[in-house]
């Protein structure tokens, strides 16, 4: 980014003498005192450059006329001024300031008058090297050209060399003419010597308005021409390029024809051929109103009058170039221009037409907002013009007021403010149109309610339309500042009877979308100036066919070749230099390109118009970043500039940058617009940038005294304005007649012959009224007014008086609009002169910038900036979608190279007018919705010209079974990634790609309405919504994961109506935009009963219309076609280009949902669903698969078949697994993710720290802070003393919370009362107030009768505000103190007096008396059974008669029947299949002895102990039917187990998987915030006030967050959220939420309720830590990054005031620390152990560097050394497992020597020790068992290379050799488990 100016006494010496100097001190890496600066300098070449400067002005005399000649030293003095201009911009500026007054003038005159006729050869080219040539490089620098700010002084510079009729300029390029027609042809210096001089001829010629018609000036242009044609013929093709473009300009200029040689070769045509093609006669463009002209640089750009009204068609060009009435660049120019202006101006022309027919006839009221044309309207009659108001900054705008609209006036105020905004009529900057019965048409746009505003005005509030039940104002701004608009606009603004006018809005029509690029058309047209104009538009037209395309002019010069080694992956060297061969397999097998990608970036990179289509998903903005890339890193050796990057849509654009910021390939990108949406972009605007620019001297001054004029402006329009108001006011024409007509002002006011004064005359007012009302009426016609101004007034009839009257207001309106005119003009004259600072400014900041972002709107608005700029290289993204006006706009003069990346297949440049399209029959013809990229590519014609172009191939987005669907219609060349073969399936579905047909017919649009103009199908809307609804209960999708794909903004809107009660539904930019340009707004959007889903999902579901999503995708895309209808209209789906964008956006899966037979008719639509049904996707029934149990399979076709068949995500079984908190779970088969929300109403069991009390809420309610369960301890003694037998549990455990409330005598010690308070009121306390009775004597002799409380108020009082109810409120009376009581309330009893706030609870229905239990019947079914009561069971036993079920094997082992058994010794188990075994078989078959110590009669006695972890898979199941055996009691506890060691299982690797990212992170989030400027947040450390940093780490992030906000909100935005993400991970691995704690719970709370004795305990080591160490270090490493970015920001803080103390505690930093140290010592956990200790030794440093104590400052040092020791031993002991931490030890050290201050260090090692463990942890295996059962992976413990130990229990697991230890098992289902998680 750019930095600051420099301080150039430090630059000098090391040193500054200036306190709080706030210019930049930075010593660079030499030590040498010297900065770049991209502020108002650039490199500090001299460090005396201003001494030098000094001296060398003091060569400009002060009195030109009597200087002497510098003789000699002249030379010395241009060429000092050559240098001087090359240091830095205040210099340059300077230096051309000092040239351009008189004294510099007079130099430049003593250069250029010199006798160069009387020279000989070799003095004139000594001359010219020595003087000539340093002042043409002087005064032709680029960056003097360019300048803004120096354009007049530079006009006049060259108008002195030009002299008058050329008299200085002829003998000077005459004498230049000798020197190079003399030099060497062959040498270089002769071509940049040529080249100079052509520039400065050049602009001379362009600089003067009579250099055209002076035909002496002809002889030198061709003298230079001669030149050329020598040089070229001696060098061939030398770097001739520049030379003759300017060469060219000046043939130009004087008229001469250029017979200039090519300087590179020409084209290749590859056929040429007439055009065959019927020719259909046109009208030319002319004469058909006074808006229609030959010439587009004529047409004005809103319609006109006589336009609007025209009854004659447009001239409209066709795409064809033959048809063209002016062929070649002006052609193509003018076809843009017309087709465009169409497209936008037509619609207002023709909308406005009917509102104005109105008015020129009946001017009766019509309709508002008949739909009679695509544009809708609102209309607002009988407006009128009722103030006007100034602004220096925006100047004039003005109020217009018009009668509320009929359904508004009558509502209330509160409800008129809603629907003002509701409707969002007439916000700021909508075009509107004024239109009166006189036929004038102005157009203006609407003003925010600040702007427009004038200074010391009263400010507006921005209620205008609503404040007033009857009217409604507005404040508008012209479109067009002419004086015509302005006149229309002052003789509209009377005071008494304002004519009126419509007041016509166009809603959603801005102005900035498509003036500036008309505007810019205009400009080209004139200029003549657009590169590439032989490819774009051939002078010949009947030039056709393939067209070869030479490599780009700076990739010829001599020596140039494209370096591309920072695209090869083993930073290889590798050179493509254009037109030789160049090995592609290298770059493609060293490079993340592949082939097509590598063979597309170096054609695009050979040729001047590089061409790249991409289809989807085949990485074309991937190529786009790499050929940024290679451009950037080539700009020096080529003099390319900043590359314009150039997109359609302001998210398109911010897309690209951040991926050019995240890339790494630059960071000098600026970003010109406001409209973006990225945080990351936003230091990047150009507007932030240029602010912290510092400014010349030049600069300033000429902005300070600009700034007064405009102020002066204002203070004159505040004289102008109240004149305005009153030009037929008395003391008006009393000033108009004493100036004008004394005559008649001696008779009205002065006094008569006989010397008396006429009554009244102190009102003239009065007087004129009389002077009206006195005269006789006159039958006859009144005199002329040339006849009554000479005649006496007194003598004229009343009709007479009348008229002069109104010729007399006229004349005064007449004056003050034509002060007023001038007024006007002479400030948009400065405002534009006060504009180009600003403007100077941002070039300085655009020229140091690598890459210049920008849309095609902004780049017109801002073409004379980036003109000046001169870049050579412009990308444009998603050409296919970009209008060719756009286009041709963005390829500036200097453009040598252009870059467009498309797809013509996909969606076609947005048109507001169907009759222009191509999908339009009539319209076809226009094709304005063509791109230039699509013309260029495949123009669709033989008569047209071909470029060459390149396809990528590889397609990664779409799995091949969607990718099929565009391969065999589109894109047969089409290639399949190797990654989209592994996409997962899609959750809760049986196939990833389905059409669902139905025959549900499309709403009826007849009626007319909001929505007629659009189409919907509600049968799809909630097919859609339920099936979206599906897949996000799946819980496997992420916010943005699954997107609603539909043609129709009718159906768009519908979507997010249904959606947005359960989702976050999302709409993209432009579809928000459409849809409030359509009328639909966001008012009637249900936002209430939002079902618990979404609080709990919250996921975000991307709904959008498919011409608003190309560039995007999703893994899940479900598409709705609407349209169903019997006519089989297929609607906008009818085209190729919408149905490729369609089914190109899904990534694993694609449901569509529509009626085939409407679609089938059409070819691309037919291939697609023969696709579908041959592999058996298409079907009017949709099959769902249940992730949980797939056997069962789930059919659905209507929407409501998933509530029934599928109601929470699954199948309509019941859920078996367990609630997190233990319990069972009630609802329905469901996702984990579901699962996990579910809430558990049963008791809770969750035990209570310090106490045993039970918990009285419900499992799923959080516990409360305190335990409320009373406790009576009868013995129980208060700290104060008293008995207190009655507390609740959470007191009794910390008596000193208790206040005691026994009531106690105490003394007050102010007043000395004895007063009776409770025992814990402190009296003593500054805020307690005595409540007796004061008893003193007052003045006036009586005894105060108040309370004490007055006595003791100290100061004033603070009125505080209180939340309790009225009820509960007191009034207490002031007291006469001095006045510091103003009022007091008292609360009373408030627990008693406040409702109470009891939660209602729900009542549970259960039977107290009958209890129910399941028994198996025998008989068959199998699977019947009976509820009996459980008493009855008792009482009376099943029995089961049927003698099949004896014949029943019940013994596999010894072939036993279920009659041979008897189950008093040998009982059967009945699962709930019905297949009944032994109790004996089935232990066999479960393993039991697995798990239990049998006895002699293999009867189980004990519980085995087991370590090895299992999992549910290793239960078995029946051994006839494969079905649960999980719900047999007996085998409870192996299921328990099992389900224990799942949960332990995903619980490691959560803590793995989470990790990962979060270490990755937080290096690369800290090194951002290191980078990043501070100069604004150091703005912070100006306030007068201590800054205390202290208590917990919150508290320290909270107080600075604070602090830092007020100056730069986004600073820490970004990772303070990264360090919320680090605290939900340390509080979720913590050591209470393992499962196996949980468990532990449980069992305690059980013991409890049984009242069991005795403590339980359990092995501890089975608990897994590392997740806490990882998380508690990265948080702690967090945490000091943000404690040493505060501190060097408050340490670069240019003033900090003395009494601003900085106060640091980290104790509670050092105290996470030594718990870090302490828990990863007792776990032997190396790295966490060291990166304690470096920690609190960087805690040590921090905080002593701000040690007030010497003492103190010397212990902490002490400390921080002893912690390094600590952790340098360790990092010697165990090399191998803290692998980076060294380098953080030494940077530690350097911290302590005061060397450095702060720096995070992420060596290379320790990001391939994370990169290592994101391996690891995504499924590579890897992953073992140790002897006891404990997961660990080889990264943890060093197994391959040295002697390691479990991390968990110390077990040895392996050692050398990469041997693992006897017990160390591979843990298969850990590796099987993370695949099928898919982490990373």
């Amino acid at each position: 980014m750019l930095g600051q100016k420099v301080c150039r006494q430090f630059a000098r010496t090391g040193n500054c003498k200036y306190k709080g100097c706030k210019l930049a001190h930075v010593v660079d890496k030499d030590g040498q005192h010297n900065q770049k600066s991209g502020g108002a300098s650039n490199d500090v070449s001299s460090s005396n450059s201003e001494t030098e400067f000094r001296k060398w002005r003091n060569n400009i005399p002060l009195e030109p006329k009597s200087a002497r000649a510098l003789g000699r030293n002249l030379a010395v003095f241009f060429q000092e001024s050559e240098r001087l201009i090359k240091i830095d911009a205040n210099l340059m500026q300077d230096v051309i300031s000092c040239l351009s007054k008189e004294g510099g003038l007079k130099r430049i005159r003593e250069l250029i008058e010199q006798e160069f006729h009387n020279m000989s050869t070799a003095v004139k080219a000594s001359l010219f090297e020595t003087q000539i040539l340093p002042f043409f490089q002087s005064i032709s620098h680029p960056d003097v050209l360019a300048s803004l700010v120096l354009e007049q002084s530079v006009g006049t510079i060259y108008n002195i060399i030009f002299g008058i009729n050329g008299r200085r300029a002829i003998p000077l390029f005459s004498c230049i003419l000798d020197v190079l027609t003399a030099a060497s042809k062959c040498e270089e210096t002769t071509v940049a010597y040529l080249e100079r001089s052509l520039v400065v001829f050049s602009r001379m010629l362009e600089s003067n308005s009579t250099a055209f018609v002076q035909e002496s000036l002809i002889p030198l242009a061709k003298g230079f021409e001669e030149v050329f044609i020598a040089i070229y013929e001696s060098n061939g093709q030398g770097p001739l390029y520049e030379a003759r473009e300017y060469l060219e300009r000046i043939q130009q200029c004087l008229a001469i024809g250029s017979s200039l040689p090519a300087v590179y070769p020409a084209s290749k045509i590859v056929k040429e051929k007439p055009a065959v093609a019927f020719v259909i006669s046109r009208e030319p463009p002319g004469g058909r109103h006074d808006n229609d002209h030959a010439d587009i640089c004529n047409i004005k750009i809103m319609p006109t009058f006589q336009e609007i009204m025209s009854s004659r068609t447009e001239y409209l060009p066709v795409k064809d170039p033959m048809q063209w009435c002016i062929p070649g660049l002006d052609g193509l120019l003018d076809k843009n221009f017309r087709l465009l202006r169409e497209d936008t101006i037509g619609q207002l022309r023709d909308a406005i037409q009917p509102e104005l027919q109105k008015l020129l006839t009946s001017n009766v009221s019509t309709p508002k907002n008949e739909k009679q044309h695509q544009l809708r309207t609102y209309i607002y009659d009988t407006a009128r013009v009722v103030n006007l108001s100034f602004d220096k900054l925006s100047g004039l705008s003005f109020e217009v007021q018009f009668p509320q609209p009929p359904n508004v006036h009558k509502m209330a105020a509160n409800k008129r403010q809603e629907w003002w905004q509701i409707s969002k009529r007439l916000q700021a900057d909508a075009l509107v149109c004024l239109a009166d019965s006189q036929g004038c048409i102005t157009f203006c746009t609407t003003v925010g309610s600040e702007k427009g505003r004038k200074p010391g005005e009263q400010k507006r509030e921005p209620d205008g339309l609503w404040k007033n039940e009857k009217t409604a104002a507005v404040f508008l701004r012209l479109v067009e500042q002419d004086d015509e608009s302005i006149q229309h606009i002052l003789n509209n603004y009377r005071v008494y009877t304002p004519p009126t006018f419509s007041l016509v809005e166009f809603p959603g029509v801005l102005l900035p979308s498509f003036q500036p690029t008309l505007l810019a058309l205009q400009s080209m047209k004139k200029t003549r100036n657009l590169p590439f104009s032989e490819f774009l538009a051939p002078s010949d037209p009947n030039v056709c066919g393939s067209v070869g395309v030479p490599p780009p002019i700076y990739a010829l010069k001599p020596g140039f070749s494209f370096k591309l080694r920072c695209l090869m992956n083993d930073n290889a060297d590798l050179e493509l230099k254009p037109g030789q061969p160049f090995d592609i397999d290298k770059l493609q097998k060293n490079s993340s390109l592949d082939r097509a990608q590598a063979v597309a970036l170096v054609n695009t990179l050979q040729r001047r118009i590089g061409l790249i289509q991409g289809p989807p998903g085949t990485g074309k903005s991937y190529t786009g970043v790499s050929l940024v890339k290679v451009l950037v890193t080539n700009r020096n050796g080529a003099d390319i500039g900043p590359v314009i990057c150039v997109c359609y849509t302001n998210h398109a654009l911010d897309q690209l940058l951040e991926d050019l910021l995240e890339s790494g390939i630059t960071s000098q990108i600026i970003r010109i617009g406001s409209q973006s949406k990225s945080e990351k972009l936003e230091p990047f605007n150009l507007r932030v940038v240029a602010g912290n620019l510092e400014k010349t001297r030049k600069e300033r001054r000429g902005r300070y005294e600009l700034g007064r004029r405009l102020d002066e402006f204002e203070t004159d329009y505040d004289g102008l304005f109240p004149k305005l108001r009153t030009t037929n006011s008395g003391i008006a024409i009393k000033i108009h007649l004493k100036m004008n007509y004394i005559h008649h002002h001696e008779q009205l006011f002065g006094v008569d012959v006989d010397g008396f004064q006429k009554a009244g005359s102190s009102n003239p007012q009065t007087i004129i009224r009389q002077w009206l009302r006195s005269g006789q009426h006159s039958n006859g016609n009144p005199r002329h007014l040339e006849l009554l101004q000479t005649a006496n007034i007194y003598q004229l009839s009343m009709e007479e008086r009348e008229a002069l009257h109104r010729h007399w207001v006229e004349e005064i309106r007449d004056d003050l609009h034509a002060q007023t005119q001038q007024l006007f003009s002479d400030y948009y004259t400065t405002k534009l002169e006060f504009d180009s600072i600003r403007d100077e400014l941002d070039l300085r900041c655009l020229r140091k910038a690598d890459v210049i972002g920008v849309t095609t709107t902004g780049l017109a608005r801002n073409l004379n900036l980036l003109r000046r700029v001169r870049p050579k290289v412009v990308l444009c993204e998603e050409a296919g979608e970009v209008l060719e006006a756009h286009i041709l706009t963005s390829l500036l003069p200097s453009i040598e190279h252009v870059i467009l990346i498309g797809d013509h297949l996909q969606l076609r440049p947005q048109i507001q007018n169907y009759e222009l399209s191509r999908e339009n029959r009539r319209g076809e013809q226009y094709s304005l919705d063509m791109s230039l990229f699509e013309r260029l590519v495949e123009p669709g014609s033989d008569t047209a010209i071909h470029l060459p172009y390149s396809t990528l191939e590889t397609q990664r987005r779409m799995h091949p079974s969607i990718a099929q669907l565009v391969r065999d219609t589109l894109y047969p060349q089409l290639k399949d990634s190797p990654n989209v073969f592994e996409y997962p399936r899609v959750s809760g579905m049986l196939k990833r790609l389905f059409w669902l047909d139905h025959k549900s017919a499309e709403a009826d649009t007849s009626n007319v309405d909001a929505m007629a103009t659009s189409h919907w199908n509600d049968h799809e809307i909630d097919m859609a919504a339920a099936l979206a609804n599906h897949l996000i209960k799946q819980g496997v999708y992420k916010s943005g994961d699954i997107a609603i794909l539909t043609p129709y903004l009718g159906q768009l809107h519908r979507l997010r109506r249904h959606l947005s009660t359960s989702f976050a539904v999302v709409l993209g930019e432009r579809d928000q935009d459409d849809l409030e340009k359509a009328g639909f707004g966001d008012n009637d959007d249900t936002q209430t009963n939002t079902p618990i889903a979404k609080a709990t999902l919250l996921k975000t579901l991307r709904i959008a219309t498919i011409d608003n999503f190309q560039g995007e995708e999703a893994k899940v895309v479900v598409i709705s076609l609407v349209r169903s209808n019997e006519q089989n209209k297929c609607g906008f789906l009818r085209t190729s280009n919408r149905i490729n964008v369609l089914l190109s956006r899904a990534k694993h899966g694609m449901y569509i949902i529509g009626n085939s037979a409407t679609s089938s008719h059409v070819p691309m639509w037919a291939r697609v669903i023969e696709i579908l049904r041959g592999s058996g996707s298409f079907g009017n029934i949709l099959q769902l698969q249940c992730p949980r149990h797939p056997e069962f399979p789930i059919e659905v076709s209507e929407p409501d078949h998933f509530l029934q068949y599928s109601p929470e995500g699954g199948c309509d079984l019941r859920c078996i697994n367990r609630l997190p908190c233990g319990h069972a779970c009630v609802q329905k088969c469901h996702s984990e993710l579901l699962h996990n929300a579910v809430y558990c109403p049963e008791p809770c069991l969750r035990p209570r720290k310090g106490c045993d009390h039970l918990c009285l809420k419900r499992c799923g309610d959080p516990c409360p802070a305190k335990c409320n369960f009373p406790v009576f301890k009868a013995e129980r003694v208060l700290p104060c003393g008293h008995l207190e037998p009655n507390l609740p549990c959470w007191q009794d455990q910390d008596l000193s919370s208790v206040r005691c409330h026994k009531a106690v005598e105490k003394v007050v010690p102010v007043c000395k009362h004895q007063v009776v308070v409770y025992c814990y009121i402190d009296v003593s306390l500054a805020d307690y107030k005595c409540k007796i009775q004061c008893s003193a004597d007052l003045p006036c002799g009586h005894t105060c009768k108040r309370q004490c409380q007055a006595k003791n108020v100290e100061g004033n009082f603070l009125r505080v505000p209180t939340h309790a109810k009225p009820a509960v409120m007191d009034k207490v009376p002031a007291l006469h103190v001095m006045l510091l009581v103003m009022s007091t309330a008292a609360i009373r009893d408030v627990g008693t007096n406040v409702g109470s706030h009891v939660h209602p609870v729900q009542k549970r229905s259960a039977c107290l008396h009958v209890h129910t239990v399941h028994v198996p019947c025998l008989v068959l079914p199998l699977v019947t059974t009976y509820r009996v009561l459980s008493a009855a069971r008792r009482s009376y036993p099943a029995v089961c008669g049927n003698a099949e079920i004896g014949s029943h094997e019940v013994d596999f082992i010894l072939g036993q029947l279920y009659k041979d058994i008897n189950l008093d010794e040998n009982p059967c188990i009945f699962p709930r299949c019905g297949h009944f075994l032994t109790m004996e078989s089935m232990d066999a078959q479960m393993d039991i002895k697995r798990y239990y110590v049998v006895d002699a009669n293999e009867k189980p006695v004990a519980i085995a102990t087991s370590s090895e972890p299992f999992s549910m898979k290793d239960i078995k199941t029946c051994a006839i039917c494969r079905g649960s055996l999980r719900d047999v009691s007996r085998y409870g506890r192996q299921v328990r187990r099992a389900l224990l060691d799942e949960s332990t299982k995903k619980f490691i690797l959560y803590v793995n998987h989470e990790y990962v990212p979060l270490a990755q992170d937080v290096p690369r989030q800290i090194k951002l915030l290191q980078d990043k400027p501070g100069d604004a947040t150091t703005r912070t450390f100006s306030l007068d006030s201590p800054i205390n940093i202290g208590g917990t780490p919150e508290n320290q992030i909270r107080t600075m967050l604070n602090l830092l906000n007020k100056q730069d909100r986004t600073r820490w935005s970004n990772i303070i959220r990264l360090r919320d993400r680090i605290g939900s991970y340390l509080r979720k691995v913590g050591e209470e939420e393992q499962p196996f704690n949980r468990v532990r719970f449980m069992v305690e709370i059980a013991r409890k309720r049984r009242g069991a004795t005795g403590t339980f305990s359990f092995d501890e080591t089975i608990l897994h830590t590392k997740g806490f160490h990882l998380a508690l270090a990265l948080i702690v490493r967090l945490d000091i990054a943000l404690l040493a970015d505060f501190l060097s920001l408050r340490r670069g803080a240019n003033h900090v005031p003395i009494n601003s103390e900085l106060i640091l505690d980290f104790q509670s930093n050092r105290n996470a620390c030594d718990i870090l140290v302490k828990s990863a010592t007792a776990s032997h956990r190396i790295p966490q152990q060291v990166e304690g200790h470096i920690f609190l030794a960087q805690l040590y440093a921090l905080e002593q560097s701000h040690c007030r104590s010497p003492k103190i400052a010397l212990d902490f040092l002490t400390k921080a050394h002893a912690a390094l020791d600590v952790a340098r031993g360790l990092c010697t002991a165990h090399r191998n497992q803290t692998k980076g931490l060294s380098d953080e030890i030494d940077a530690t050290e350097r911290m302590l020597r005061g060397s450095t201050f702060y720096t995070a260090v992420t060596t290379e090692e320790r990001l391939e020790v994370i990169s290592a463990m994101a391996r690891e942890f995504s499924g590579t295996g890897h992953w073992y068992y140790c002897q006891n059962g404990h997961p660990f992976t080889i990264g943890e413990c060093g197994m391959g290379m040295e002697m390691a130990i479990c991390p968990e229990c110390h077990a040895p697991v392996g050692g050398n050799n990469h041997q693992h230890a006897a017990g160390v098992s591979h843990a298969t289902d850990l590796d099987q488990t993370l695949r099928d998680l898919r982490i990373g």
